[in-house]
């Protein structure tokens, strides 16, 4: 996805600007979810595998992207672990 398409999309919990995951966030969610400790942010399952993702910019909301795409629902939103 490129990062005009991406400056267009907002967070559907808040509305806010997304942006991509940082490499530091990504290896501390890859670690929380190694460590069972990375759950859905409604529902609070364990989060499935995903390749990269976008955060919110005001919050810790944090979306899976999977084949390129994010997905953006709710349902499969997460938050990233507290450092």
């Amino acid at each position: 996805m490129n990062l005009a398409l991406l400056a267009c999309l907002r967070c559907p919990a808040t509305r806010q600007p997304l942006r991509w995951a940082t490499i530091e966030e990504l290896a501390a969610l890859r670690a929380a979810q190694a460590a069972g400790r990375l759950h859905t942010w409604l529902d609070r399952r364990e989060v499935d595998a995903f390749a990269n993702c976008v955060v919110c910019e005001t919050g810790k909301i944090c979306y899976p992207v999977r084949d390129g795409m994010p997905v953006l629902l709710k349902e499969e939103a997460f938050t990233l672990p507290d450092n």
